[in-house]
């Protein structure tokens, strides 16, 4: 029951920080993140639907 318990409060702990992470990327860069992003994947839908 106990190593039970500790793996769930890494895995918590592990995407608790993630989380964290990623949150703050975005809001310190939400501007050169989401342009890149949004074009290279519609880019890649097109592609695939074209083909």
């Amino acid at each position: 029951m106990d190593n039970e318990r500790k793996v769930a409060e890494r895995v918590i702990g592990f995407f608790d920080e993630e989380g964290i992470v990623r949150k703050t990327s975005s809001l310190e860069l939400p501007a050169k993140p989401t342009p890149k992003t949004s074009p290279q994947s519609t880019q890649k839908t097109t592609n695939t639907t074209n083909k």
